[in-house]
């Protein structure tokens, strides 16, 4: 095969090539010259969103949630009568002691 160069040279030349290419066709967000859009179903996004502020209906819904849970929470562990807890009643049985 004669009218090839190195390994490298093509290499180099291939990536160059490659280069020149990708600057006349953007692709993806590079392309794009509107506003981006962002996911609003997925939760990832919808985290991310929460983080960012822009998404204030969703921090409040998760505040209210956050607060049942608690509130539910302290149900489970505070005992029924006010949260003092009943003094042990007499056993029911006989102990009976066997020779």
């Amino acid at each position: 095969m004669t009218g090839h160069g190195t390994l490298a040279e093509e290499a180099r030349r291939l990536a160059e090539a490659f280069s020149d290419w990708s600057h006349d066709h953007p692709v993806g967000l590079a392309a794009d010259e509107g506003t981006p859009e962002t996911c609003r179903y997925c939760p990832l996004c919808q985290l991310i969103a929460v983080v960012r502020g822009q998404r204030p209906e969703v921090t409040a819904r998760l505040a209210e949630s956050g607060a049942a849970f608690l509130d539910a929470l302290r149900s489970l562990v505070t005992p029924p009568d006010g949260g003092r807890a009943e003094e042990a009643s007499p056993p029911t049985v006989q102990h009976i002691d066997v020779d």
